[in-house]
């Protein structure tokens, strides 16, 4: 068998607490801390409670000597009792009925009575005992407020064993209302504190009941007796005592309060005498019951229907609460709402105005001049409506002519071309067979389907007049642009950029590093290895490099002839010692011409643009806008190019 660690060993198991055994302890204060402490130890159970036990300690080290004695003989709970003056004490007077029907009746009584100002926690109520089962039943209620606050020396006793707190008024109810449930006709406690200016008084005749709690100042002992003599006589005036009873136990009170004036009194005859048969084990010496009668009297409530009153907590109850609990249960208390609400009002007012501030800094970091980028957001926001009114108002022609070109096959030759925004597309041209076995309906329907699949046209329509003794056939094509800005993905059979119609008439050209004599000239050769027209161009190679043939592309003028000689043209390549590539661009288009660079237009009146056309405007909207991308321009310049800009583009908008 392992023996246990020598620590483990060593140190002593806690005994198990006695369900049976409660403490009722009464604190001695001194300012706020704890000077005394007395306990009696009892002994609970169906039948009356019994004190087996009592105890007291002085000085700072009672509470340390308590938890001691507590470790020893560990007790079920303890019950810490309250000066009267910590509690706010209500009798309510409940409707007959059935038990569960007064219960009810007492919990909506304090429910509306209070209105959620005080925690369900601090709050208790019970029905006294009534003599006369007709008449209607008495409750009593205490409420110990959220300000009154359990003594700070008590805390390790409440953390080792449950603790719960009951009011000195609740012990003076339940020995009144006992002895007048043995047979006293009238019962009178008292419980008076000079230190905490508390007095408590529970009176009882078995018809009429008062019980009260005052707070006066006890710091002048002959007005402490008289603030006394005061709050009997209104107690018994609340219970409609007789004034020449009233004025008896006044005497015996006086007389009682000359010796003694704080402590517990019972000052009618054999009212302590009536007060020992509650408890069981209590001593038979007055003095015992002058000094511990309060204690014995919330000894005796646990026995009685007004245990209740002796379950105040100081705590909500939890078996393990969490932070968020504790943050809540602290948020309770006035002090710290007050504070955080000043926390909150100081946040609320100054955090926003900071945030703010540390991101104008940042932003004033990451953008040191705000000007200038001011100014790039509206150029941006300027280039972009414009971009947008080109797209609305302004279709790429030469795009579209591509398109156009693009889907039309081999066989087809166009020969007019009308192409708006008003209008769909529409072109005509003639239609030859190509290769055997097919018509030239085909290619015509070729051409539908490759428009239909480029994305950029729909809604085709066609037509065609009966072929001539060749084959060939007129006809006429409309189609809708529906995407005019959409770039399709042709195939290389389609895109005469990939594959030009020469190479598919023909066959692709020698390769570029093939070479030939320098004064040789070089001719491309046909694909049925025949000589070449005595017309047709061709150009020697110079410094040895080859020359390259290109063929048209498939879109011919309105009214040109079609015939062998257009197959066989060719376009002159440039050689690799020749111009610059803006001379070799000006020279594709116009033969012979030099590139000429862009000019400032002149200066347009108002007068001038309203007098145009919409397509004036558009073409002297163009040129205007070449120019304003011409460097070296002054800012007068540019200033008045902008303007003229968009007012050609306002009257082109406008018809």
């Amino acid at each position: 068998m392992t023996a246990l660690p020598k620590s483990k060993r060593s140190q002593p198991q806690r005994q198990a607490p006695d369900p049976t055994l409660v403490w009722v302890l009464s604190p001695t204060l001194e300012g706020e801390s704890v000077a005394a402490v007395r306990v009696e130890a009892l002994r609970v159970g169906s039948a009356a409670p019994q004190i087996i036990d009592s105890f007291a300690f002085n000085g700072h080290a009672c509470i340390r000597e308590v938890l001691t004695r507590c470790e020893a003989t560990p007790p079920s709970r303890i019950v810490v009792v309250l000066p009267g003056s910590a509690v706010i004490c209500r009798t309510l007077t409940l409707p007959s009925g059935s038990a569960d029907q007064l219960e009810m009746a007492l919990r909506l009584q304090i429910e509306n009575l209070l209105l959620g100002g005080s925690a369900r926690w601090r709050t208790e109520g019970a029905m006294l005992p009534a003599t006369d089962p007709d008449a209607p039943r008495k409750a009593l209620v205490v409420e110990w407020p959220a300000k009154q606050t359990a003594p700070a020396d008590l805390l390790p006793i409440m953390q080792a064993v449950p603790v719960t707190f009951a009011p000195s008024i609740a012990a003076l109810a339940t020995l009144v209302t006992g002895a007048i449930g043995l047979g006293a006709s009238e019962s009178l406690a008292m419980d008076l504190e000079r230190a905490a200016g508390s007095i408590a008084i529970a009176f009882s005749n078995g018809l009429k009941s008062a019980f009260r709690v005052v707070r006066e100042d006890g710091t002048n002992e002959s007005q402490w007796r008289d603030a006394i003599v005061r709050a009997l006589r209104e107690t018994l005036l609340a219970a409609e005592v007789p004034d020449t009873e009233t004025e008896a136990i006044c005497v015996r009170v006086e007389s009682a309060i000359e010796m003694r004036c704080e402590g517990f009194f019972a000052p009618l005859s054999g009212g302590i005498d009536s007060f020992r048969s509650l408890i069981k084990g209590s001593p038979d010496d007055d003095a015992w019951w002058h000094q511990n009668g309060t204690a014995a009297g919330a000894a005796a409530a646990l026995g009685q229907p007004t245990a209740r009153l002796c379950g105040l907590r100081a705590h909500e109850e939890v078996e393990n609460p969490g932070i968020a609990r504790r943050m809540l249960a602290a948020a309770m208390k006035p002090k710290v709402a007050a504070r955080l609400a000043i926390a909150a009002t100081v946040t609320i007012a100054l955090v926003p105005p900071a945030v703010a501030g540390a991101r104008l800094l940042y932003l004033r970091w990451l953008l040191p001049e705000p000007q200038a980028y001011g100014r790039i957001l509206d150029r941006d926001d300027k280039q972009g409506s414009m971009y947008r009114d080109y797209e609305r108002y302004a279709w790429p022609i030469t795009k579209l002519l591509g398109d156009v070109a693009s889907t039309t096959p081999v066989g087809i030759e166009l020969e007019t071309i009308t192409l708006g925004q008003a209008a769909p597309l529409s072109v005509t041209g003639t239609s030859k067979p190509v290769g055997s076995g097919s018509n030239a309906a085909d290619s015509i329907l070729q051409m539908e389907a490759q428009m239909r699949a480029s994305g950029v046209f729909d809604r085709v329509e066609k037509s065609w007049d009966a072929p001539n003794n060749n084959g060939v056939v007129k006809f006429e094509l409309a189609a809708a642009i529906i995407k005019p800005t959409l770039v399709p993905n042709y195939t290389d059979d389609q895109d005469f950029a990939k594959r030009t119609l020469r190479e598919r008439k023909y066959g692709s050209l020698p390769s570029e590093g093939t070479s030939t004599a320098p004064d040789s000239p070089s001719v491309p050769t046909l694909a049925n290895d025949s000589a070449p027209d005595a017309g047709a161009p061709h150009q020697s190679s110079g410094e040895g490099t080859a020359a390259t043939a290109a063929a048209s592309p498939p879109v011919a003028a309105a009214g040109a002839n079609s015939g062998a000689s257009d197959e066989a043209r060719t376009r002159r390549r440039p050689s690799s010692g020749g111009a610059s590539g803006g001379t070799d661009i000006a020279r594709r288009g116009s033969p012979g011409a030099q590139a000429v660079a862009p000019a400032v237009p002149e200066p347009l009146t108002d007068q001038h643009i309203a007098a145009m056309t919409q397509a004036e405007a558009r073409e002297a909207a163009g040129r205007v806008s070449t120019a304003r991308g011409l460097s070296g321009l002054d800012e007068a310049t540019e200033a008045r190019l902008k303007a003229e800009f968009y007012k050609l583009l306002e009257r082109a908008r406008n018809p």
